[in-house]
């Protein structure tokens, strides 16, 4: 997959979330559209945390790079107007 094609894809992944917005908490159909993004792009999906809404998920990368040198990354975003995410580096 090139670059320009992943970037098509997120951005319709973004606008998709944007035209079913649902309120804090009940993001049950947002929660599935994740999950389903997270298989098409064979994403590991941590069911053991049985989460009502949001999902966590294993990314293991290919190339080694910078963020190779830490033990455990994680990141966490929150789906709102503005999109809040977290990142943290141990």
């Amino acid at each position: 997959m090139t670059d320009q094609l992943l970037l098509n894809e997120l951005i319709d992944i973004r606008r998709e979330l944007h035209r079913f917005p649902e309120l804090s908490m009940k993001e049950y159909e947002t929660t599935k559209r994740i999950k389903k993004w997270l298989k098409h792009y064979d994403i590991s999906i941590a069911d053991e945390f049985q989460l009502d809404v949001g999902a966590v998920a294993e990314i293991v990368g290919g190339k080694p790079d910078l963020l190779s040198l830490f033990e455990l990354i994680l990141m966490r975003c929150q789906l709102k107007k503005k999109p809040i995410c977290h990142l943290l580096l141990k």
